[in-house]
């Protein structure tokens, strides 16, 4: 079985060259291929097209996305229980 199934909601891993160092966007993983994914972002628009930006990344730029439980609504969120 393949980590990642087309149709998936994933996050990709900004690098430097990209100016997003560290940050994760969402996308739907459109295909998979040997060494990496064809993506559909949905947080980018195409230059030229301005329809969602479509694009190849390597494998190790994915994540599964992850969900709700795991994210948090507020820096108030973030902070409860803290030094209790």
């Amino acid at each position: 079985m393949e980590p990642y199934q087309r149709g998936q909601l994933v996050e990709v891993v900004g690098v430097e060259e990209e100016g997003f160092p560290a940050s994760f966007v969402q996308g739907i993983v459109l295909q998979t291929c040997k060494e990496g994914l064809i993506v559909e972002y949905l947080e980018f628009l195409d230059e030229v097209s301005g329809k969602q930006l479509i694009e190849y990344q390597p494998l190790w730029r994915f994540r599964p996305f992850l969900p709700a439980a795991a994210r948090f609504v507020t820096w108030e969120d973030i902070q409860v229980g803290w030094g209790a």
